[in-house]
């Protein structure tokens, strides 16, 4: 993670800005001290800001969450889309027909997708309404 530069008055403050802009607990963070600050002559005249560096402090656990959440929402997005495919070309028929295949037969998903597939492929073949998205007369067989 990045480092975020925080000024306040005094270090403290800063330590308890950067907690809020980075949202977690002020004992999550690391900082370095950039300038400490001073309150100038009786307060007003020649004050300085502290100023410091801060980020997160790395946190295996909080990492691998993100790292698996945005994994999981990936993996979600790429099924919808291979499923959106599978049914947009006619061959959900095949994936449908090799689910009951592997709970009756115990037949691995793949080889009886792969099984069925050419004849799903020549059943949607022969489909008269394969013929009206190609302009031509159904094949009959």
């Amino acid at each position: 993670m990045e480092y975020i530069e925080v000024s306040a008055k005094t270090v403290e403050d800063a330590i308890s800005e950067a907690a809020i802009k980075l949202e977690v607990p002020s004992d999550k963070i690391e900082y370095e001290v950039i300038t400490e600050g001073s309150t100038g002559f009786l307060g007003l005249i020649g004050s300085k800001p502290a100023v410091i560096k801060a980020r997160k402090k790395f946190n295996l656990l909080d990492h691998t969450k993100d790292f698996l959440a945005r994994m999981r929402a990936g993996m979600a997005e790429a099924q919808y889309i291979a499923g959106m495919g599978f049914s947009n070309v006619g061959l959900g028929i095949v994936r449908s027909m090799a689910h009951p295949l592997g709970a009756f037969y115990d037949t691995p998903h793949g080889v009886a997708n792969a099984t069925l597939l050419p004849y799903v492929m020549e059943y949607n073949a022969e489909s008269p309404s394969r013929a009206k998205y190609l302009g031509k007369k159904a094949i009959r067989r």
